[in-house]
C-alpha cells in the first residue's frame, strides 16, 4: 500500500490538468472493472455491472490537487502566478515548487524582510507581490523552460514519519483515489452496479462530481474524501478528526 500511495502522491495533478493520475488510475483499472472510460471533462469512469439494474451506486474522489498556474514573465526572469484551488497567501513565501511538465525546480520569492517598510511586516503577503524565481537571468530564458498555462505543484517529498504515519502532497485525495481503486479491483461481489468515478476540478468547484452525476444517474452517492488530522496543540482529543 505505501508504494501505491507514494506513487499517486508524486503524481502531478493540479485542477484542470489530471493528466498523470488519470493516466496511472487507467493502467491500474484496465481489465479488472467492466467498463473504463473517460468524458470530455476528464473524468475516469469504472463500473462493475452488479447483478441487477438498480439500486446504482456512484463512489467518487478526486484526482486533483490544489496548486498554481503560470500567468506571466517579469523582464527580470521571475515568474508570475495564480492559485488554482484555495490557498492561504501566508503559506507561500520561501516554498519550493515544480513547474510544468518537466518540473522545473522554483522558489516563491517576495520582498526580504529588512527592505519591507514597518506597516509591510505586520500585514499578511498579498500575492501579487510574490513571483516564482527558477534562476533564469531574464524573461527570454525563463521561456524557454516554462510556459503561460503551465501547473505548478509544491515540491513536497512523500515519505514516513514516526510511527506508521506518511507525509507527502495531494493526498487530499489521493488517499480517497487509492481506497476507490482497491475497491473496485478487489474482486469482490458487490450485488449492485457500482461505477467508481475520479473526478476532477473539486478544488475550484466540485465540477467534475457534478457532471459525472449527471453521466451515472446514482441511487446512493458516496464520496471519498480527506480530512484535516487536527492533532495539534490546542485541539482536545475530542476535537482529532484522525487520531485519538
Amino acid at each position: 500500500m505505501e508504494l501505491e500511495m507514494r506513487r499517486l502522491s508524486e503524481l502531478r495533478g493540479v485542477a484542470g490538468q489530471e493528466g498523470e493520475v488519470r493516466s496511472y488510475l487507467r493502467s491500474v483499472l484496465e481489465g479488472k472493472v467492466d467498463e473504463l472510460f473517460t468524458d470530455t471533462m476528464g473524468n475516469l469512469f469504472a463500473a462493475l455491472r452488479g447483478g441487477r439494474e438498480r439500486p446504482r451506486v456512484m463512489i467518487a474522489a478526486h484526482m486533483d490537487e490544489v496548486g498554481f498556474i503560470v500567468t506571466g514573465f517579469e523582464k527580470n526572469g521571475m515568474i508570475r502566478f495564480g492559485n488554482v484551488g484555495g490557498i492561504v497567501p501566508a503559506m507561500l513565501p520561501a516554498k519550493v515548487v515544480r513547474i510544468g511538465a518537466a518540473g522545473v525546480p522554483g522558489v516563491i520569492g517576495t520582498k526580504a524582510v529588512h527592505l519591507q517598510r514597518e506597516e509591510e511586516r505586520s500585514k499578511p503577503f498579498d500575492p501579487k507581490g510574490l513571483a516564482i524565481d527558477i534562476g533564469a537571468k531574464d524573461r527570454d530564458e525563463a521561456k524557454k523552460h516554462v510556459k503561460l498555462g503551465d501547473q505548478v505543484t509544491w515540491d513536497v517529498g512523500f515519505g514516513e514519519f514516526g510511527d506508521g504515519l506518511w507525509k507527502g502532497r495531494a493526498f487530499d485525495d489521493r488517499v480517497g483515489c487509492l481506497v476507490l481503486a482497491r475497491l473496485l479491483t478487489a474482486g469482490a461481489e458487490y450485488g449492485v452496479p457500482v461505477t467508481g468515478v475520479f473526478t476532477v476540478q473539486e478544488e475550484v468547484g466540485l465540477r467534475g462530481a457534478t457532471v459525472a452525476a449527471y453521466e451515472v444517474e446514482p441511487d446512493i452517492g458516496i464520496a471519498l474524501e480527506g480530512t484535516v488530522c487536527a492533532d495539534i496543540p490546542g485541539v482536545e482529543t475530542e476535537g482529532q478528526v484522525t487520531r485519538g
